[in-house]
């Protein structure tokens, strides 16, 4: 049954394209084309129910088109119509195949006949693999006398847009584009039967992933054959993306990220055509970083750290801040502060998550000292000329036993605090100081430990660790 269903539909497509008359009812010039066709048809029935015996309908099955051209000759004097077609299918050939083609058989020598050409022979249907591997296809015409003819055109949308079909006319050199309409022409019996070539063009090939926690999404853009384009890439905002030339030599890639994406395609003449991309997948975090407030870090200074990239937030539910300040502790948000209570050097990073689950880390080194001292040289005018003085704002700060110093006695301006912290960085102490004058401060209250001394002056800040013990 499988082998014979393919010798019935040739049979009776070669007898529906004997002669085509403009309608059923009509009767033909010659008066004799609707037997000719009908008795065809009826013969073709017959031979096919001899060799199958029963038919079973489910099991008939024809294999679908990607994309099918239909050329309608008319006669415009007598109104006499006769049909071909061309399709591309990938399961069919570029020979003859008894499951896709169909032969042409030629009709009365006074009516034109219309077929295209594969391996010689006149085809009425004629189906090829791509356009890609065969991109012209011959086709004739036997005028059956002088006349005036036009050709229409239909299943142009079945193609991709941006394949060109055009009908090259040998005889008078030119090429029409077959999307600007129908296309008339004259032929005597004299012409070259074999006067015209279509000639297609492969498609435009987009092809690419989808994107990754890790990756952006590839999208690559070819144009095989000779088609040259402008194009230009917006996204769901209309936003353009990228644009410039496309051409067999000059193929596009680019990365974007997930989203519906529109390619327009415009070519010399100004037909423009459209392909809509479609990218799937996570939106990665492209990149994390952040600023600290002090280069010149302190023990028990405050350190405000701040994320200095705006991660995009696709899902508008928020992004993840997670701080790892590399002192065992952390911090959540955009923005925050840590204080050391130790000198040492510090692994401070910052992981960003989107609602996606994809991540980046940004980390940076800093270094954490115990004390920080500031000279500042002026300089006082004399009468005689200039004198250098070297003006100390650093005090000193010490320990001895159970009890803490400041000395500030070298400084002329005092409105100090003066805190005092625990290894772990808990406040133990507060006090203000305004003298000139040495700063004491007993700690009876452990036996032994490190502190931290803090002390602000004047918008100045020093830090030192020193060590008390009450044994």
């Amino acid at each position: 049954m499988k082998n014979s269903y393919p010798v019935l539909k040739n049979c009776i497509l070669n007898a529906e394209q004997l002669n085509i008359l403009p309608s059923p009812r009509v009767k033909s010039v010659d008066g004799k084309s609707n037997f000719i066709k009908h008795g065809a048809k009826a013969l073709c029935m017959l031979l096919f129910l001899l060799a199958v015996g029963d038919v079973n309908a489910g099991s008939l099955v024809t294999s679908p088109n990607n994309s099918q051209l239909t050329i309608i000759v008319a006669n415009n004097s007598t109104g006499l119509l006769d049909k071909t077609v061309v399709g591309f299918n990938p399961l069919s050939t570029d020979s003859f195949s008894p499951v896709y083609d169909a032969n042409k058989l030629q009709g009365l020598s006074n009516r034109q006949t219309l077929y295209t050409m594969n391996s010689g022979e006149w085809m009425s249907i004629n189906e090829l693999p791509n356009e890609a591997t065969i991109d012209t296809v011959e086709m004739g015409i036997e005028p059956g006398g002088d006349a005036t003819f036009t050709f229409t055109f239909s299943g142009l949308n079945t193609f991709d847009s941006t394949s060109y079909i055009y009908l090259e006319d040998k005889k008078l050199h030119t090429w029409f584009d077959l999307r600007k309409g129908n296309y008339t022409f004259s032929s005597t019996t004299s012409d070259d039967w074999n006067r015209f070539l279509l000639h297609f063009t492969p498609p435009v090939i987009v092809t690419g992933s989808n994107t990754t926690c890790s990756a952006t999404s590839t999208i690559n853009i070819q144009q095989p054959g000779m088609a040259i384009w402008n194009y230009s890439l917006t996204d769901s905002a209309n936003t353009i993306v990228n644009g410039g030339i496309l051409s067999q030599n000059n193929p596009v890639t680019l990365k974007v990220t997930p989203g519906n994406y529109n390619l327009i395609l415009t070519d010399s003449t100004g037909y423009t055509a459209e392909k809509t991309i479609q990218v799937q997948g996570p939106e990665p975090v492209s990149a994390v970083a952040f600023n600290v407030s002090d280069t010149a870090v302190v023990l028990m200074q405050p350190l405000v750290l701040t994320d200095s990239v705006t991660i995009p937030d696709l899902t508008n539910t928020g992004n993840i801040y997670q701080w790892n300040f590399g002192n065992g502790t952390a911090g959540t948000g955009t923005d925050t502060t840590v204080t050391y209570a130790q000198a040492g050097t510090y692994n401070l990073s910052l992981t960003v998550t989107n609602q996606s689950g994809c991540s980046a880390t940004q980390t940076q080194k800093i270094t954490v000292t115990d004390t920080v001292t500031t000279i500042i040289d002026t300089t006082a005018k004399t009468p005689t000329g200039v004198a250098t003085v070297s003006i100390t704002t650093t005090p000193e700060i010490w320990s001895n036993s159970n009890r803490i110093y400041v000395n500030f006695t070298a400084i002329q301006t005092v409105d100090a605090s003066v805190t005092v912290y625990n290894i772990l960085g808990q406040e133990l102490s507060n006090d203000r100081f305004t003298n000139s004058t040495v700063y004491q401060k007993e700690v009876d209250n452990m036996p032994a430990a490190y502190l931290i001394v803090k002390v602000i002056n004047n918008h100045e800040t020093f830090v030192k660790k020193v060590f008390i013990s009450n044994k």
